[in-house]
């Protein structure tokens, strides 16, 4: 997230999903846990922009 003051950029804060990150780098499995996979959240959003 970004905000702008002024025409200038004020802030940023970064987000991510720490289940997520610990999934990928093998720290806990990833089933049964409420997550996409990334190439699934890809499929989407292109579907989205081209439809």
């Amino acid at each position: 997230m970004v905000k702008f003051r002024d025409g200038l950029m004020a802030s940023e804060q970064l987000y991510w999903d720490q289940a997520a990150v610990f999934t990928q780098v093998g720290l806990i499995a990833a089933e049964g846990l409420p997550m996409a996979e990334f190439t699934e959240v890809t499929r989407f959003l292109r579907e989205k922009v081209t439809s």
